[in-house]
């Protein structure tokens, strides 16, 4: 997608899973990439169960629900991504 101002951007959900056994548990944060880091998002064909290592700035943005509540959203500003290394060494 492209801003108002042509700026490309891109979002998704990134779910990470956290804890050990009873304490396992999978937190969502909501990607944003801008620029060219979008564009190499984009054109790697990531798709919903590629593992990548992303760095960024986190942020906690409230917003409120149609029904009037009130909730937060772990909100990520790209500064970088690679694919996770999946080969296992022995």
């Amino acid at each position: 997608r492209e801003s108002a101002k042509k700026v490309p951007y891109l979002s998704f959900d990134l779910a990470v899973t956290e804890g050990y056994g009873d304490s396992k548990h999978t937190i969502y944060f909501q990607c944003w990439a801008f620029n060219q880091t979008a564009q190499r998002i984009a054109s790697a064909n990531i798709k919903k169960g590629s593992q990548i290592f992303i760095s960024g700035s986190l942020d906690i943005v409230d917003f409120e629900r149609r029904d009037g509540s009130k909730g937060k959203i772990n909100k990520v500003n790209l500064y970088d991504w690679q694919y996770v290394n999946s080969i296992k060494k022995l």
